[in-house]
């Protein structure tokens, strides 16, 4: 037979000065509700067997951030015909910021997403995942103790994961923890994945990582970087980090979600055309009004339109021809110069519906039928990322559940 962790991820959770709430439905589902001193919440939902089926970050404003989704539907990995995974580098913590930072943000081959039970349960999945290996951090044998000495040898790595949160809060990392062949398979299971978990909350409590970010996950002896039968140290170089798409990253850290998807505003020279007089989709100059404030989303940096600043009202099409499927209607644009989106994440302007119609399109700009759906905004990146899986989808475009105008376009990323 094969051992498997089943884990307790509110471990990590589970704050000094929190409070947490579980509750159990009908069907052995559950929900637990971290509440921290701030206001903020971490919701988490598991099935019978306790496999995380989602969580959220909800902040003190009630503003929420999904993180991870396996209620959507992804497409079953075969593993013999996933692409075969380039050769990396194995880069160690050892390595200076830059090195680091490279590592995660090498591109996956694999050309799909992946749930997180896809990645937790199928290694030729996580070998998409470039390697930084902790081999700063010793373990005595059979402990799962970091000292504190040695934790600063964290110190790199947590400002590079931290600066990832800071710029997408939705990234994730997932911390794989290893041992060597030294005792019974069932023991080295569960000291591996102590041994993950304590780099877990040293990643939080020293260096400030958000821990609803991380997700740990041990595989004992099942992938040996230690071929010994000594009872000797062991290194926590059997706790990779690695990195992975949509984004997970894989310590092992596996990088999630953005790394398959990219949110495309309007090209800059067509939004200058357009304030300098140039015509819109319907051969007319833009109108010029003020914007009273949210609601007036630019198509171009992606975010709202300030209260009292000057906008422009066009006509768009998003299309580079002419044809049935071609749909044209309003838009607004900054009068004045604005960058054009290029951050990974959630663009602002789609955090402010509750939903969003996301409709997928061939390369011919043909509806792709049986795409079209109105999805919750915390649900709409996984949607797109799960469309974007078919080949035969090149493009989804985000349109306003309520008046059918054009918000974004999403592509694979590149």
């Amino acid at each position: 037979g094969q051992y498997y962790v089943m884990k307790d991820d509110d471990a990590l959770l589970r704050q000094p000065g929190s409070k947490v709430r579980t509750e159990t439905f009908r069907d052995g589902s559950t929900r637990t509700t971290v509440t921290r001193a701030d206001g903020s919440k971490i919701v988490t939902i598991r099935d019978a067997e306790m496999r995380v089926l989602r969580r959220v970050h909800v902040d003190p404003y009630g503003r929420e951030t999904l993180l991870i989704d396996d209620t959507v539907v992804y497409a079953p990995v075969d593993v013999t015909r996933l692409p075969k995974p380039e050769p990396r580098p194995v880069v160690t913590t050892a390595a200076d910021e830059a090195a680091l930072r490279a590592a995660l943000a090498a591109e996956s081959v694999a050309g799909r997403a992946f749930s997180l039970a896809q990645i937790r349960d199928i290694a030729e999945v996580r070998a998409f995942a470039p390697v930084i290996d902790l081999d700063a951090i010793t373990f005595e044998s059979g402990s799962a103790a970091i000292r504190p000495d040695q934790a600063k040898a964290l110190a790199g790595l947590g400002r590079l994961i931290q600066s990832y949160v800071r710029d997408n809060p939705r990234e994730m990392f997932l911390i794989e923890g290893h041992t060597d062949a030294v005792g019974g398979a069932a023991y080295n299971l569960a000291l591996s994945d102590r041994r993950a978990e304590s780099v877990a909350l040293a990643l939080t409590e020293y260096f400030g990582v958000p821990p609803e970010n991380l997700v740990v996950q041990g595989y004992g002896e099942q992938f040996l970087k230690v071929n010994t039968q000594a009872d000797d140290l062991q290194q926590l170089r059997n706790i990779r980090v690695a990195h992975r798409a949509a984004r997970f990253y894989l310590i092992l850290v596996t990088r999630w979600r953005d790394q398959m998807i990219r949110f495309e505003a309007l090209p800059t020279d067509l939004v200058q055309a357009l304030r300098t007089g140039g015509l819109d989709a319907n051969g007319q100059p833009a109108e010029r009004a003020i914007s009273d404030g949210p609601g007036n989303p630019c198509r171009h940096c992606l975010d709202f339109i300030p209260e009292g600043a000057a906008m422009l009202i066009c006509a768009h099409r998003p299309f580079a021809h002419l044809h049935p499927y071609a749909e044209t209607g309003p838009i607004f644009l900054c009068a004045d110069d604005c960058p054009r989106f290029e951050g990974r994440g959630l663009p602002p302007v789609l955090t402010s519906s509750p939903d969003y119609l996301l409709k997928g399109y061939r390369a011919d700009e043909r509806i792709y039928y049986g795409t079209g759906k109105v999805v919750p905004a915390q649900e709409l990146a996984g949607y797109a990322e799960t469309l974007l899986g078919d080949p035969d989808v090149a493009f989804v475009d985000v349109r306003s559940a309520r008046n059918n105008c054009f918000q974004a376009r999403i592509c694979r990323a590149t």
